[in-house]
C-alpha cells in the first residue's frame, strides 16, 4: 500500500514539474518567459548566458494537486440532527 502512495505521488509530482513553465533570464538583465520545458530553457542560454527560473509570471492558476481535487470532490454534508429538523421558527418572525 505503501508503494502505491508512493508511486502516485511520484507520478503527480512529475506531471507537475512537466507543466512547470520557465523563465531564461539572460546575463544582460533581460528575460524571455514561458519556455515550456526545463530542457529548453537550458538550450536558449547556453552560449549566451543565463539561468533558468520558473515562470511565475503566467495568469493561469495552477492546477490543484490530487489531495486538492479529493478534498473538492467530497459531499457537501451538514452535521444535522433529525430531532432540529422539525423545530419551528421563533415566535414573531
Amino acid at each position: 500500500m505503501r508503494a502505491l502512495i508512493f508511486l502516485s505521488a511520484l507520478l503527480a509530482f512529475s506531471q507537475a514539474a512537466n507543466a512547470q513553465k520557465y523563465c531564461a533570464r539572460f546575463y544582460d538583465d533581460t528575460q524571455t518567459c514561458g519556455i515550456p520545458s526545463l530542457r529548453d530553457c537550458e538550450q536558449t542560454v547556453s552560449g549566451v548566458g543565463g539561468d533558468c527560473i520558473i515562470d511565475d509570471t503566467g495568469d493561469v492558476a495552477p492546477r490543484p494537486g490530487p489531495i486538492q481535487r479529493w478534498i473538492e470532490a467530497q459531499p457537501d454534508t451538514k452535521p444535522s440532527s433529525p430531532s432540529l429538523d422539525d423545530v419551528p421558527p421563533p415566535p414573531g418572525n
